[in-house]
């Protein structure tokens, strides 16, 4: 796409192809894209003769390039990018999306999103190197389930460097640090049943305020929230747990931290503190 403005509504794209955006690339355009489905898109690391070099295969389904586009109603299944954004790549709007089972295979991240804004979306078994479901973005209203990073050095089981409103997290996993969440904010949210590798079960590196966490798990330090230099207000922890220190929190107060008006129900670690650790 490469107009002024476009609507694109009850579409089907199924086992296209491409560099940047085998369903759809846009550039400079204004689009609203309604009532689609993305399938088995694919964009690949290729070379370009008619342009230079190599096109690395970044929005599976949509690339968005210098553009305003509002996509709602829509699904994104079974998509595959070779570097980012399995799903779409750009500051998108997705509104009242599924995004199901999208991968990012070996760049920075987002199984689903790279970027971008999600509203009232699902996003259920997407896998990255970081961030299994969005990279760096914005996610309002979301539920992620069972989303996962792949790589041994991989963050962010759910989303990376994204904040969170009023979210709900469960069975994400990460082979490193952070469950559901490594960086970002999370406000009035839910984490249940995270998993971590290594530290924060649910959160790695971020600011929680007003949030729920259950049975989370990090292997090492941190069952549910590990950082340092961060806030943590007004939260609930129940039966989290750290194989290392830290069945709830672990703190690093190499920098200030705040903690306050927050219950620890039933967490238990394996070496020091069931509830807080600070070192």
């Amino acid at each position: 796409i490469n107009v002024q403005e476009s609507n694109i509504t009850n579409c089907v794209f199924e086992q296209n192809n491409g560099g940047y955006g085998a369903g759809i690339y846009s550039e400079k355009s204004s689009s609203l894209i309604d009532n689609c489905k993305f399938i088995m898109q694919k964009a690949h690391w290729l070379y370009n003769t008619g342009q230079s070099g190599y096109l690395d295969g970044m929005g599976g389904a949509l690339n968005v390039v210098d553009s305003e586009i509002e996509v709602y109603n829509s699904n994104f299944t079974d998509n595959y990018a070779f570097a980012r954004g399995g799903g779409v790549y750009g500051d998108v709007n997705a509104v009242n999306c599924l995004f199901y089972n999208n991968v990012g295979d070996m760049g920075e991240g987002g199984g689903a999103m790279y970027g971008g804004t999600a509203r009232n979306c699902t996003f259920e078994y997407n896998d990255a190197n970081n961030g299994g479901a969005m990279y760096e973005g914005t996610a309002i209203n979301c539920t992620f389930i069972s989303n996962a990073v792949h790589r041994s050095d991989g963050k962010g089981g759910a989303v990376y460097d994204t904040n969170a409103l009023n979210c709900t997290f469960i069975k994400n996993t990460a082979l490193n640090n952070g469950g559901a969440m490594y960086g970002g904010n999370a406000y009035n949210c839910i984490f249940i049943n995270n998993t971590a590798y290594k530290n924060g079960g649910a959160i790695f590196e971020g600011n929680v305020t007003n949030s729920t966490f259950i049975n989370n798990r990090a292997q090492v330090d941190g069952g549910a929230v590990y950082g340092s230099n961060k806030n943590i207000f007004d939260c609930t922890f129940i039966n989290c747990s750290a194989g290392n220190n830290g069945g709830a929190i672990a703190f690093d107060t190499s920098d200030s931290v705040s903690l306050a008006n927050s219950q620890f129900i039933n967490c238990h670690s394996n070496n020091q503190s069931g509830a807080v650790h600070l070192s």
